[in-house]
């Protein structure tokens, strides 16, 4: 398990190198923010290996792309507070090559993504080489999954999300998930028993939210709050996890080792959605998320400080301490004001401007 850790610390690292060292090209298909390119595709075409792409808000949804070598795609954020506020939304994302090592550690963050970041695929369902060092980070997405092919060994870390359908971990070698909302949506695997997972600090929230159909997975500090359908398990561990009306309160399943779950409390979230709603939204709707509910924690909450590291249970705690309201943006520099100092100038004169910026940590 250290090991498995490591590689995952080293790949978080060499995804976040993409993001600071690199030529950036902007993309917008929106008229009122003129940008490089007008479409994704057509910016990552002309970049190289390390560069990154920013593709702007905007009221229009962009057309699928594919990444096909090491890249950082950037959008504002899963639901950004600044300038227009619009997301950057796109159906699919197929991440691709058939040339091994073309597309290790890309980095996919603050997009909204209404179907799939399918990892070693193609379009029409070609199956490429294997694709190490995926970094996803706070996008508003309704699936991940890897190409179905019992060769692909992909490495994927997932973290301060928002999922509202599945991320899949058949066909990866190692999957680390954390400080992520699943808003009825679930890890799930399928035929492959390869994967080494780990799922750490998530909120699993809602009817369709109980893993279902996963192996050698690790699950700590997770809260699950009225999850049903929880599946087959082989080979799974339970460490300090809060549950509260779910149909499995005990988290016991055959084959799996549970230990330390607070049962059946309620987690005293500040505003959960009304009973039997459960946060059913999606990304092409997020906007219910933030304004019908506020699932962060009350100072009351049984969750609070009660995780393995002494940090909270659920997306509050770990590592990130990810709060999804006010870190919904890319984690990248945003400018907050602009003033011109002395807006009548003589000839030759020189145009005064301060502005300040904050980076969205």
């Amino acid at each position: 398990m250290k090991t498995f850790f490591s590689t995952l610390a080293l790949l978080a690292c060499l995804s976040y190198s993409t993001v600071s060292n690199a030529t950036v090209r902007t993309v917008s298909n929106w008229a009122n923010i003129p940008a490089q390119f007008n479409n994704v595709q057509s910016a990552i075409d002309a970049s190289v290996a390390g560069d990154t792409v920013y593709v702007h808000g905007s009221p229009n949804v962009y057309s699928n792309f594919v990444i096909d070598r090491r890249l950082a795609i950037i959008g504002p954020g899963y639901f950004p507070q600044f300038q227009n506020q619009n997301r950057a939304e796109v159906s699919q994302i197929f991440i691709f090559s058939t040339t091994p090592g073309a597309v290790n550690n890309v980095a996919i963050i603050g997009m909204n993504i209404t179907s799939q970041i399918r990892v070693g695929a193609n379009a029409v369902g070609s199956v490429g080489a294997p694709v190490e060092g995926l970094f996803v980070s706070r996008n508003a997405c309704s699936s991940i999954s890897g190409a179905v092919s019992s060769n692909i060994t992909s490495s994927l870390i997932a973290e301060q999300n928002v999922i509202f359908g599945s991320i899949n971990t058949d066909n990866f070698a190692s999957v680390l998930v954390t400080n992520t909302f699943f808003s009825n949506g679930r890890i799930t695997s399928g035929s492959q028993t390869d994967a080494n997972t780990v799922v750490s600090n998530c909120l699993f929230y809602g009817n369709s939210s109980g893993p279902n159909n996963i192996t050698n997975t690790i699950f700590t500090n997770n809260i699950f709050y009225r999850c049903n359908n929880f599946g087959a398990q082989t080979g799974c561990t339970y460490n300090r996890n809060l549950t509260f009306a779910t149909d499995n309160n005990t988290l016991t399943f055959v084959g799996a080792t549970t230990s330390n779950t607070i049962v059946n409390t309620d987690p005293l979230f500040v505003t959960p959605f009304p009973v039997g709603v459960y946060g059913n939204t999606a990304p092409s709707s997020i906007l219910p998320f933030f304004n019908d509910a506020n699932l962060l924690l009350q100072a009351s909450s049984p969750a609070i400080n009660q995780g393995t590291d002494n940090t909270d249970i659920g997306p509050t705690g770990g590592s990130t301490n990810f709060n999804y309201r006010t870190q919904s943006m890319s984690p990248i520099p945003q400018m907050v004001s602009l003033l011109i100092n002395n807006s009548t100038l003589p000839q030759n004169g020189t145009l005064n401007i301060q502005f300040s910026g904050q980076r969205q940590n």
